[in-house]
């Protein structure tokens, strides 16, 4: 079903590719195994050494795709740099968060930094809550702790999304031109 979806131009999942990667190397192997200078006698080698080779394909899927949900930096430069601005781009927003978290210590409920929905923001008191301008993403079931995305990092913040609709945007290519 994959390889008909395929041949109808869909892009094919992770591990729909990680599949025919599979059945590729198992051809290959087994028509290793096929007598190479007597005819097939049986139907099983008959169907086997109808089949065409594919190993160059099943190498790029595996080079490509590193697991079920996964593609490898390496499987485009496109997406090796997307990926390198991510963590840059995740580094300084956690430096500036550091710096706010000590800078305004007794303000947070306590000094760590956590994402809220896909945002890194700091936890702070309720009572506390003019003393780091910023933006509320969520609150604590009680009530008593703030999850602030601080002003500074906004942009930063922005900027990782950006990068990361960017990847998802690489990575359909990627997974588009296997399938292909």
């Amino acid at each position: 079903p994959a390889v008909t979806r395929a041949v109808s131009d869909a892009r094919l999942t992770c591990p729909e590719l990680l599949h025919i990667s599979a059945l590729l190397r198992a051809v290959d192997r087994l028509r290793q195994h096929l007598p190479q200078d007597a005819p097939p006698l049986r139907v099983l080698e008959q169907l086997i050494s109808q089949m065409e080779p594919a190993t160059g394909l099943a190498s790029r899927i595996d080079e490509a795709i590193a697991g079920e949900d996964a593609l490898h930096d390496q499987a485009s430069p496109q997406l090796m740099s997307l990926r390198r601005r991510i963590r840059m781009a995740q580094n300084e927003v956690k430096e500036s968060l550091d710096r706010i978290v000590r800078s305004h210590a007794r303000a947070l409920q306590e000094q760590l930094v956590t994402l809220r929905g896909d945002r890194y923001v700091v936890p702070v008191k309720a009572t506390n809550r003019g003393e780091i301008p910023g933006l509320v993403h969520d609150t604590s079931s009680s009530g008593a702790t703030l999850f602030v995305e601080p002003l500074p990092v906004v942009a930063l913040n922005n900027k990782i999304r950006e990068l990361m609709g960017l990847e998802r945007e690489e990575i359909d290519r990627i997974l588009l031109a296997l399938s292909g």
